[in-house]
């Protein structure tokens, strides 16, 4: 629906005329009439801590009404009226956010719990970047003017117009979830709460806690990555000076340098971005692309992709993170739920989600060994490929997941190995008999890992016969014993895929959740990739939900810090982090079993106490 200037005034309309300015008596006896309704703040700052909640909007089809906290009574004489009602938000984040400042001392099942209108649309279509103002043009046709959201809500006396402001956001945020209400079964709205809602006080933690960053070693690692970058830039100057390429961060310029090297076929098949279509330059693109060349040229794209790593996380996580830690004290994030498709989330302000698995890059986050605290680190191990084998019913590839080695299988199945014999070697860690065979082995298994996941997520025969550096024939051979030692795995993606054009681009989730898949993006890859991608995140939101209600229910003196793809981060008191790890586990098993009742639960975690981020390899 394209936003219009007829339905905006038609709803503003609506909105002035029903509501109407009452005092907390006065909602105490609506609200005890009603079960369900739109609510909406209007705050003197963006933090409980520095400011106070000014203005409640609340709206449904029998009333609509505001609040002035300063003139009609307090928030905290309004509390008694919320427990226990279906409350609608955008997002509900900030509101719950507010509300918990009030109910620090509640049990945790009565808390006021706020659910996110914004969670249907991404457990219908999948998950995106959105806002209200969004939400409104896409769904009502409205054009919501934000003009007036800092405009000075501290002052003695409101104006008409930010009254009027204040009331049509809880009326839009009524009639968008009137208009997902018809297009989502109860069950289907349950589980975008299940999914998504669940964890929102776990990322009110999170962003709130931050994490340290050991300055000292930061800036040696900064340093590091300035002499590499300048020794990569060194490099490529030799071959294309500033004349040739003037700035080879602009992508921009280096595709246009390639435009006149490469021949066409090449830049056709040249991977590019979504939007701008230009040539992207990925550090493993470049890297395979590199070996299709002889020198200079392979040298100087294997440059180019050291020069793009270094310039990448210098400009992201160089200075950037001291300037952070000097500022606040601490390295904190906006975690986005459900910003990727799948249902993934993204850290922003700082994004933690990128930040390189390196042991040099994670000790720099930690906790000072002077301090009180130290960190609780946990991952599920191998989480992919354990929900693929889950969802797939694929009985050997649970049981390599869960007891032997997934990758050392499928090194197994492509070479034409005895799985037990390269499981032998590869335990022997080089030494006695299989000393001359481990370092061949190790390879295999580590191509096989690479080859396993570009297989899942939809690679064909070309790109995986550049992993193995075998013939496309042979790639094609490799495929096929891997889709032999698993049947259902490797059967999924082609189940997804003709459900995906079958219905209309629609992929169901194992969770119950469902994506919108636009027609030009109909592919393989994407079969093959969202459906565990999409579970797997589910997993991971609904221990992030268990394990902050561990710590609050067990009065542990532990938080939660970040979470990391299929990591979990936490901080405790050092005199309780046994007990805060154990909590910890507990939670990250049941989020498990919350999307896999009665599955098996064998070696899914692994974790580690210590001083920093790299205590866990």
């Amino acid at each position: 629906m394209a936003a219009n200037q007829a339905d905006t005034d038609k709803h503003f309309a609506i909105s002035k005329e029903r509501c109407r300015l009452i005092t907390v008596a006065e909602a105490h006896e609506l609200l005890a009439t009603t079960d369900e309704f739109a609510l909406d703040f209007e705050t003197t700052s963006l933090h409980p801590r520095d400011g106070e909640i000014r203005i409640t909007s609340i709206c449904n089809d029998e009333f609509h009404f505001i609040i002035d906290h300063r003139i009609g009574g307090t928030f905290k004489s309004l509390l008694p009226s919320l427990r226990g009602k279906t409350i609608w938000a955008f997002t509900s984040k900030f509101e719950i956010k507010w509300i918990d400042s009030w109910c620090q001392d509640d049990d945790y099942k009565n808390l006021v719990h706020v659910r996110d209108i914004d969670h249907l649309a991404k457990a219908k279509i999948g998950g995106h970047g959105s806002s209200l103002a969004k939400m409104c043009a896409r769904d009502l046709g409205v054009i919501l003017s934000k003009d007036l959201q800092n405009s000075g809500w501290n002052q003695d006396t409101l104006s008409e117009g930010q009254l009027d402001y204040a009331g049509f956001d809880s009326h839009v945020t009524w009639e968008i979830l009137k208009y997902w209400e018809t297009r989502m079964t109860d069950d289907e709205i349950d589980n975008a709460q299940f999914v998504f809602g669940d964890c929102v006080r776990a990322a009110i933690e999170m962003e709130e806690t931050g994490m340290y960053l050991n300055h000292e070693h930061h800036e040696t690692t900064v340093a590091l990555w300035e002499l590499k970058l300048a020794t990569f830039e060194r490099y490529l100057r030799k071959f294309t000076p500033t004349s040739v390429i003037a700035n080879l961060g602009s992508d921009m310029q280096v595709g246009k340098f390639m435009a006149g090297v490469l021949d066409q076929k090449t830049m056709d098949a040249w991977p590019r971005t979504d939007k701008t279509k230009r040539m992207q330059f990925e550090g493993k693109y470049l890297r395979s692309v590199s070996r299709q060349f002889g020198y200079p040229f392979n040298r100087w794209l294997a440059a180019l992709a050291g020069y793009k790593y270094y310039k990448k996380y210098l400009s992201t996580y160089g200075d950037t993170l001291l300037t952070k830690a000097f500022l606040s004290g601490k390295i904190t994030s906006r975690f986005n739920i459900a910003q990727a498709i799948t249902g993934r989330s993204s850290a922003s302000a700082v994004n933690l989600q990128n930040i390189p698995r390196k042991w040099v890059v994670r000790f720099a986050f930690y906790a000072p060994p002077e301090g009180e605290d130290t960190m609780c680190l946990a991952d599920y191990k191998g989480v992919e490929i354990r929900v693929l084998a889950e969802i797939s019913g694929d009985e050997q590839l649970l049981h390599d997941a869960i007891y032997s080695d997934v990758h050392a299988g499928s090194a197994a199945a492509i070479y034409g190995l005895d799985i037990e014999y390269v499981l032998e070697v590869l335990n022997s860690n080089g030494e006695g008999k299989y000393a001359n065979v481990y370092g061949m082995m190790k390879e295999y298994r580590t191509k096989a890992k690479a080859f396993t996941f570009q297989l899942l997520y939809g690679a064909g025969a070309g790109a995986l016969s550049d992993i193995l550096k075998c013939t496309y024939e042979e790639a094609c051979d490799a495929i096929n014993a891997w889709a032999a030692r698993y049947p259902k795995a490797y059967g999924y993606r082609n189940i997804v895929f003709d459900g995906m054009t079958n219905d209309n681009g629609i992929i169901k989730l194992y969770d119950g959740r469902t994506i919108f898949v636009h027609k030009g993006d109909r592919t393989m890859p994407i079969a093959a990739n969202y459906g565990v991608q999409g579970v797997a995140a589910t997993v991971m939101y609904r221990a992030m939900y268990h394990v902050h209600k561990n710590f609050y229910e067990a009065g542990c003196d532990a938080v939660m810090a970040a979470t990391v793809h299929d990591e979990v981060l936490c901080y405790a008191r050092r005199d309780e982090a046994e007990t805060a790890m154990q909590l910890q586990l507990d939670g990250m098993t049941q989020g498990w079993l919350d999307v896999f009742p009665n599955s098996n639960t064998d070696n899914l975690i692994d974790y580690a106490i210590g001083d920093s981020w790299a205590a866990k390899p």
